[in-house]
């Protein structure tokens, strides 16, 4: 039996999942939860449709995203936007899944970047 937090995690997943706009290369989503579902989330929609998938949280001045890829190196690609560009953010994890946290006042232009090397 399911405890009534492990429920409420489980039905805000499902809305979050659902609220998701699939670009054509990349699918990016700002969760406003307050459990700490990014990771959840990422992974369902990485597995459902294939695509590098990037999905994240606001926390004070930061966005904490749990990123994943099926295919894509995600290590690789942070490795060439860091060395390339002046943003600053950091990063780890793993090829095909890991965390990234950014400047909010960044979040376009890592965006933009982040797509090209897609």
């Amino acid at each position: 039996k399911m405890s009534r937090k492990r429920l409420k995690k489980m039905e805000e997943i499902e809305k979050e999942v659902k609220k998701v706009k699939i670009g054509r290369k990349l699918i990016f989503h700002i969760i406003k939860s307050k459990f700490k579902i990014t990771p959840i989330v990422a992974s369902v929609l990485v597995e459902k449709y294939g695509k590098v998938t990037l999905v994240g949280r606001i926390k004070d001045d930061k966005i904490v995203f749990s990123a994943r890829s099926k295919k894509e190196n995600l290590l690789e690609i942070l490795e060439r936007i860091k060395s390339e560009k002046d943003l600053k953010f950091q990063f780890g994890g793993h090829e095909k899944a890991c965390g990234i946290e950014i400047n909010k006042k960044d979040l376009n232009r890592f965006l933009n970047v982040f797509k090209r090397y897609l």
